[in-house]
This record gives C-alpha cells, structure tokens and sequence, in this order.
C-alpha cells in the first residue's frame, strides 16, 4: 500500500499542506517543521525518518491512522535525537527534536525514533503502565533496528542479553517486578525500568514462538487490524492480544509480575 506523504509548513495546528508524493511507507505521514530547516536538511530528515516508519510498518504493521512528525531544533548538539515524545492529544504524533549536523548514517544509527514510533503501535496506556508502554517501545527498538540493517539478529540478541544482566541488578530477589518498576520510576531510574521491563516482552515473544509459532511482532501486526483503534486502556488491550491465543499469555505474566520477582517471573 503506497504512502501519501504531505510536506507541511509550521508548527501550529493551522499547517500549510505545501505538496502531496507517493513513497512505498504504508501508513500516512503529516509533517510539521516546528523550526526553519534548509531544504537539504529536510530531505535528510524526510529520508531518514520514512525509513524508520517503513521499517517499523514491516515490524508492526501498517497503522491504522495518519501519523503526524513534528520536526523541532534542538538546543543540544551532542547527539542526532536529543529528546523526542509521542503526543495522543489530538492525533497519533511524535514530536522530534533534532541536531541536522549529524550526517544520515548517525541518525539510523539512534535509537530513539523507532522506540518512539513504535510506542503509537499500541494506546496510550498512562503513567501507572509507564513500564508496559517503555518496556515494550524499547523491545520494539531493537527489532526495528534490525529490520533497518543497523543490527544483525545475533547483534540484537546479544544486546537484549547484555542489557538484562545489566539492569538485573537492581532487582531484589523477594519483591514483586511490578512493584519495583514502579518504584524505579519514581526514583527516575528509566534506565532499569525500562530494560527490566523488555524481559516481559522477551518472555511473551518465547511463548507466543513456542506455543503459538508466531512472533510478538507478529502478533501485534495482526492487532493493529482489529483493536488498535477500539481499546483505550490497559485492560483492554491485555484481553484484546489474548484473543485468539491457546490460553492467555499475556494476562497470566502479567499477574505473575504482580506476585513474583524479576527473576522468578521470567525464569
């Protein structure tokens, strides 16, 4: 399914639509420039960031929705994606900040657009699920790096690895994983909430492989089609990706996190 891709003027919700083109990304992207760019920093950063969207259309599937991209400077010149943030006020947005210096080959390699991408893949779950959602984005980063040729599986398996002894040592053996991933966030430790949490989707992916024979990527192409639009919580999107499945995966670790330590949930 082809693109339609809009080069919008502006940073307010009053936009200009300037031109209309057709690339091979599935879904549809509204841009918005926030700040003046040159001409060949846009066509660096159109270039890279529909790279992305196609990659994580290949991996997730085609949204349902127009996607808007809000395309800011940064102050920061340290690296090519200083900050970025999903925005579900409105519409299914991604604001960017960026340095333009960076050269395209910097950029593909930051990890920060297909993390954020991928966040609009499920609903907007609220700060008490921040583990859920950042858990899985983060999970999601790597498979979408892969796809983009950045990391081969192997490279991805053992960053997954080394990331997860990493973190696992701020785990406690006698308390429950959700109740640490909460209390991380609190205390700002994103890193470990954040990598603690991909170990769910890690376990969830070795199931649904294992008793299902599809992958969570798999699986969540298949969501995009039938509930992405309709759920609006956390509850309804656990029993809509235990649809169809032999028992429900999903909701039984959960329920496993609520009573169980990082490392006895996920043995």
């Amino acid at each position: 399914m082809a693109l339609s891709l809009f080069i919008c003027l502006g940073c307010s919700s009053n936009f200009v639509q300037t031109k209309e083109a057709k690339t091979d990304t599935a879904s549809a992207i509204i841009w918005h420039w926030g700040d003046d760019f040159s001409e060949k920093e846009k066509e660096k950063l159109i270039l890279y960031f529909t790279e992305v969207t196609d990659a994580t259309s290949k991996v997730l599937g085609e949204y349902p929705f127009k996607v808007h991209y809000f395309i800011h400077r940064s102050d920061s010149d340290k690296e090519p994606i200083p900050w970025a943030h999903t925005d579900r006020s409105e519409v299914e947005a991604v604001h960017f900040y960026v340095c333009a210096d960076f050269d395209l080959g910097d950029f593909r390699a930051d990890w920060t657009a297909p993390h954020e991408i991928s966040h609009l893949s499920i609903p907007f779950l609220g700060k008490e699920n921040a583990w859920f959602s950042e858990g899985y984005a983060t999970y999601m980063q790597l498979q979408i790096l892969k796809e983009m040729g950045v990391y081969t599986a192997d490279e991805m398996a053992k960053r997954y690895a080394m990331k997860d002894e990493l973190v696992a040592e701020d785990f406690a053996k006698n308390k429950p994983f959700l109740d640490e991933v909460k209390s991380m966030r609190a205390q700002y430790n994103y890193p470990a909430m954040y990598w603690g949490s991909v170990r769910y989707f890690r376990k969830i992916n070795e199931q649904l492989t294992s008793e299902e024979q599809i992958s969570l990527a798999q699986h969540i192409k298949s969501y995009q089609k039938t509930n992405r639009i309709k759920d609006e919580s956390f509850e309804d999107l656990i029993q809509s990706l235990d649809v169809g499945l032999k028992k429900p995966i999903f909701k039984q670790l959960f329920n496993q996190c609520c009573k169980e330590s990082f490392f006895r949930a996920f043995e």
